[in-house]
């Protein structure tokens, strides 16, 4: 697969173009990998896993594998987001932190990426709830209601 840089969304190549294919007409690729950040934490901290943890992070920029993301199409503008280790971005509709599982078609593994007029992108859970991080600190990842802060544009 193709490792795409993406900082905020915004794409960047690294290596070799590969057949471009972008369901649902929001520019996602579903054949490259990604890197996820936003504006709030800038290129500095990027969505991340271990391997031997279920816990999605905000880490440290790097190239490491917990940091690769790609996406499968689910339909109606609806995506799955994994990590390199072969799991999914999930969410329980009483939890407000993101998790990674085996997929399961379970609601809290569908995600919805919608373009925003600043050229970002918002990723939404089922729930109506945005992807965010936490401002406190640890900056991790949450699912929060959508508000127009910066935590929310990847």
């Amino acid at each position: 697969m193709l490792f795409r840089w993406v900082v905020l969304f915004l794409l960047t190549y690294s290596s070799a173009a590969i057949a471009t294919t972008y369901p649902s007409g929001v520019g996602i690729e579903t054949n490259a990998l990604y890197r996820l950040t936003n504006s709030f934490l800038k290129d500095n901290r990027s969505l991340d896993v271990s391997r031997s943890s279920n816990a999605a992070f905000m880490g440290t920029t790097g190239n490491y594998n917990g940091q690769q993301w790609y996406f499968k199409s689910l339909g109606g503008n609806k995506y799955s987001i994994h990590d390199d280790y072969g799991r999914v971005l999930d969410v329980a509709k009483a939890k407000s932190f993101p998790f990674m599982s085996v997929w399961g078609n379970y609601i809290g593994q569908y995600w919805t990426i919608t373009k925003q007029s600043n050229n970002y992108y918002r990723i939404t859970d089922a729930y109506g709830r945005a992807l965010d991080t936490n401002g406190g600190g640890k900056n991790e990842p949450m699912v929060v209601a959508v508000a127009n802060v910066t935590g929310q544009f990847w």
